[in-house]
């Protein structure tokens, strides 16, 4: 799980956050930019979306 100051200093440091999904074998960049600062629910929302094969419900 990552919280908001992890999220903030990765931004801070122009970090990439790359995900791999095992679903549909692919790996995936985040944009740090576009994530929500609402904490636990970072990870929920993302899983979501990945199972269903679209970043969209990130935006």
């Amino acid at each position: 799980m990552v919280d908001n100051s992890t999220w903030a200093g990765m931004k801070a440091m122009n970090l990439r956050y790359v995900v791999a999904c095992t679903r549909c074998d692919r790996m995936v960049e985040i944009d740090l930019d576009k994530m929500p600062p609402e904490g636990n629910a970072i990870n929920q929302r993302f899983r979501w979306a990945l199972v269903r094969g679209s970043l969209m419900a990130l935006s």
